[in-house]
């Protein structure tokens, strides 16, 4: 048994511990003030290996959704799956001019070009302009649907429509659902990822520029409206805080990866040491403009502390971003977005 292990064990059974003695406090063994902490479970975190180059698959290893025609940027991957040996990914086709729309693909199955590609959600309406990206699909949806899709749009807004099959989408009566406040978060808003916790959707998102993380609640107002409620990382700080910001300190473990802003992340709640433990990939960018992948862990989705290994994507290309992780039990994918030039495609990494 490793060092790590038996240390985590004993982490979680001290948190059992004072839990059952000092009922109330809500300070788990070794953790900060707040939902931060310095043993956070990281069973997942990293690192993740890109998918290796194998000459008798069909795909261009770590790609594994490309336009077939190298007319359009493939990005922003949201994933469902695995079921029967492959997923279903949502993500953002963008043309020459910019404009943008969602597709989904089926049958991603890491050998194969997908089984079927088709556009399920097209700009429609004024504020969404001519450009729809960044999917975030969440089942089940808002009231009773069986598939919620949180998407950014036009100048940096971020809407939401519902489906029965994952196919069609209805855009909601109330979109735009999310608009910048500039005060508090920058002039656009951008990058949703979504996640059910205590009856409710957390919905994290980027804001910029320069780019930090930040989250509302979305509440049922019943009759198909819902309640957003923008929530504070510190409380007690002036002005709103961010989950997540530019590492401000000059961290050699972390190589500065995200010294200069953060970004597109993917967020997954497990229940270890006997409580919800948030789990969050995100995008940072250097000092000198590339952008790669870590990991930040929470216990209560509001205040994260950064994995010591970060990155836990190495670098290979000057863009890998995006980040969509599907957790198994002993293991996770990644789909990101796989930068080169001008260049997008979708990429895959194995923990």
């Amino acid at each position: 048994m490793s060092r790590r292990l038996v240390l985590l064990m004993v982490a979680a059974l001290v948190a059992t511990l004072v839990a059952t003695l000092v009922a109330g406090l809500g300070c788990g063994a070794g953790a900060e003030e707040g939902g931060g902490g310095y043993d956070l479970p990281s069973r997942l975190a990293g690192p993740y290996e890109k998918l290796p180059d194998d000459p008798d698959t069909s795909i261009d290893e770590p790609i594994v959704l490309e336009d077939p025609d190298g007319e359009r940027a493939y990005y922003g991957p949201s994933a469902l799956g695995p079921e029967d040996g492959s997923y279903t990914v949502y993500f953002t086709a963008e043309d020459g001019d910019g404009a943008a729309t969602i597709l989904r693909a089926e049958g991603v199955d890491l050998a194969n070009e997908p089984r079927e590609v088709a556009v399920v959600l097209e700009a429609d309406a004024a504020w969404e302009a001519t450009r729809l990206a960044h999917p975030a699909v969440l089942m089940p949806g808002l009231d009773g649907a069986a598939y919620g899709l949180f998407y950014e749009a036009g100048a940096g807004e971020l809407g939401y429509a519902d489906s029965p099959d994952g196919r069609t989408f209805t855009r909601h009566a109330d979109n735009p659902i999310l608009s910048p406040i500039e005060s508090e978060e920058g002039a656009w808003l951008g990058h949703p990822t979504a996640v059910w916790h205590e009856g409710a959707v957390l919905l994290y998102y980027t804001a910029g520029p320069p780019g930090a993380l930040f989250v509302a609640r979305i509440r049922e107002s019943g009759g198909g409206a819902v309640s957003v409620e923008r929530l504070d990382a510190s409380p007690m700080a002036a002005g709103r805080t961010p989950v997540l910001e530019a590492n401000p300190l000059p961290d050699p473990l972390s190589e500065l990866f995200d010294a200069r802003a953060v970004g597109g992340s993917s967020i997954f709640i497990s229940n270890e040491a006997g409580r919800p433990v948030f789990d969050l990939w995100y995008a940072g960018q250097r000092a000198d403009g590339d952008w790669t992948i870590g990991f930040a862990g929470s216990y209560d989705g509001l205040q994260f502390t950064r994995f010591e290994e970060n990155p836990v994507l190495k670098t290979g290309v000057p863009m890998e971003t995006d980040p969509c992780v599907v957790p198994q039990s002993v293991s996770a994918l990644m789909f990101y977005t796989h930068g080169e030039g001008i260049r997008r495609t979708i990429g895959a990494a194995r923990y």
